[in-house]
């Protein structure tokens, strides 16, 4: 039983109440009977709900983030279009879940006050860096499935992490670190397909088109080294040990050339 329920609709008989019953209900055992009724029932309801139910799915139950990828990619397999305009809304969808979860923890206070330290207020921050990280996992799937570009993936990096001196809250570290450790075997590839390269005036005619996912690593790299450091006038690691760990770990898959990842 998830900790956080999907949003409750109405018109529980129509198809969009039928969707949102299939999606609830969706799990790894059962995904090979439910995934063909999900696909075939999108076909009737609206792609933005859709595309809303798969992701508070993913945020909610993580463990769903590879099955829930793998179905939005097979969705309307005889539309062209209709998937084209599909795969939109998605990405729409996510971006805004992203904004509203980066820029939630980036305007938190640095320390929390003696009333936001009550037992109620931590486990609803850990509510909400668990949704973020599923999203996070999620969007990781979708860049798997070919459902989202380099581009992409380079400037969600750098949103959460930051530049130079800018020391990102822990939530977005843990976003970033969960990301990377989905992606990184793929970054490392070449060629990745995501622009062009015969554009000298892009971000990706500058650095090399075949280079690019590994530019992206060696940001995420880079500034992972330099975070892990960061510390506090004090001298206190500003990070705490398991978010240090969690950094730590993506430089060792990387080492590893991501053996044991995934």
């Amino acid at each position: 039983m998830s900790e956080v329920a999907l949003r409750p609709r109405n018109d529980s008989g129509s198809d969009d109440g039928i969707l949102q019953g299939l999606v609830n209900k969706l799990t790894l055992d059962n995904h090979y009977l439910v995934v063909p009724e999900i696909i075939e029932i999108s076909k009737s309801v609206n792609i933005i709900m859709f595309s809303e139910l798969v992701i508070e799915k993913a945020m909610v139950e993580s463990t769903c983030c590879d099955i829930l990828a793998k179905m939005c990619k097979g969705c309307y397999p005889t539309d062209p279009e209709q998937h084209k305009n599909f795969r939109k809304v998605l990405l729409n969808c996510c971006q805004v879940e992203f904004e509203i979860g980066a820029t939630a923890f980036l305007n938190q206070a640095k320390e929390l006050s003696e009333n936001e330290k009550s037992k109620d207020n931590i486990y609803q921050k850990y509510l909400k860096c668990r949704r973020y990280t599923g999203l996070m996992k999620f969007i990781g799937m979708l860049f798997r499935k070919g459902m989202i570009s380099p581009n992409i993936i380079r400037t969600i990096c750098i949103v959460l992490l930051g530049m130079d001196d800018i020391r990102p809250p822990p939530e977005c570290v843990e976003g970033c670190s969960k990301l990377i450790s989905i992606i990184g075997e793929i970054l490392s590839r070449k060629p990745l397909h995501c622009g062009n390269e015969n554009d000298k005036t892009s971000f990706l005619g500058q650095i090399g088109y075949h280079c690019f996912g590994l530019c992206i690593l060696k940001f995420v790299e880079d500034r992972f080294t330099a975070l892990i450091e960061k510390k506090h006038e004090d001298g206190q690691y500003f990070y705490e040990p398991r978010v240090r760990f969690l950094m730590q770990d993506i430089l060792d898959l990387k080492a590893r050339k991501w053996l044991g990842g995934i």
